[in-house]
């Protein structure tokens, strides 16, 4: 069995473990994938097709670099980073663990992805653009062919940007722990409920906060760091969906404000933990990393 051509969903990362068996990938580099398409901008199924030296077909392929192969044997992992298109086949019978996720690095890309397809399919059907719901029936469509819509990328945006806020604040901010457990569970007017008075909590610990009060240790500070450093990678995706309001749906006006809510108490924690980074190199502040603390965080 094998797996065609293909980047992975959401241009999300992944790694595969075999438990045994061997495969053989087949991976590119990035942007290569460009000139392995058809005359009519598709991707091929097989890259070791011998239609690609079809010239009139392929009209770019013969300036291609061959894509690297890997022999994984069991017990091997194998990691594909973000948007590296690959190819999979199963060289005897397989038992493989696969995982995909994604995080500050390339939540970018997968916004920028899920632009493309959407843009795709207004193209397919632009023929209905005057019908009634125009918007609305792409971002169904755009639904069963990407695998999320709009309005999800924006519920997941929030679910994660809540998580490093009040990870953040918690850090930061002197006050009780905050209690994102709770926040995240329940149904939707539950959730709705306790999101605001998450935020309520921790914009008024905003308020009350002097960051020439706040000293923090090397492992606090470090840890500190790579939550400021993915809401800053986090947030111009958020703004940039909010300003696609005109596609979310009527249904996703709780999360409309709820972004707002995040994108503002974001920025403002990321000010205050820079200031207290500023005060830091100024101070001299020996930053010993301590990666133990930054391995408990849940994430």
């Amino acid at each position: 069995s094998w797996t065609p051509f293909h980047a992975d969903v959401f241009r999300s990362y992944s790694w595969s473990t075999n438990i045994c068996g061997r495969k053989r990938w087949l991976v590119c580099y990035p942007g290569e994938e460009e000139l392995l398409k058809d005359r009519h901008g598709r991707l091929p199924y097989d890259v070791t097709a011998a239609e690609l030296e079809d010239v009139q077909l392929y009209p770019h392929a013969s300036r291609a670099r061959r894509p690297f192969e890997i022999i994984q044997e069991a017990g091997d992992t194998i990691f594909i980073p973000s948007g590296w298109h690959h190819q999979v086949e199963n060289l005897e019978d397989t038992i493989s663990i696969n995982h995909n996720w994604g995080n500050a690095c390339n939540v970018d890309i997968m916004w920028k992805k899920l632009q493309a397809d959407f843009e795709e399919v207004k193209s397919e059907i632009s023929d209905c653009r005057e019908m009634e719901g125009f918007h609305k029936q792409c971002q169904i469509i755009l639904k069963a062919h990407s695998g999320m819509d709009y309005h999800e990328m924006l519920q997941f945006l929030i679910t994660i940007g809540l998580k490093r806020c009040t990870a953040l604040g918690d850090l930061l901010l002197p006050s009780p722990p905050s209690t994102t457990e709770h926040t995240l569970q329940g149904s939707k007017a539950e959730k709705c409920q306790n999101f605001e008075k998450e935020y309520e909590r921790l914009r008024e610990r905003l308020d009350h906060t002097t960051p020439a009060r706040l000293t923090k240790s090397s492992s606090e500070l470090l840890l500190s760091g790579g939550l400021i450093f993915e809401l800053l990678c986090l947030l111009p995706v958020l703004d940039s969906l909010l300003k696609s309001v005109p596609f979310l749906n009527v249904g996703a006006l709780s999360e409309k404000h709820h972004g707002g809510v995040l994108r503002d108490t974001a920025a403002r924690l990321c000010v205050v933990g820079l200031k207290i980074f500023e005060d830091a190199l100024q101070n001299r502040i020996d930053l010993k990393i301590d990666l133990s603390s930054y391995l408990s965080l849940s994430y």
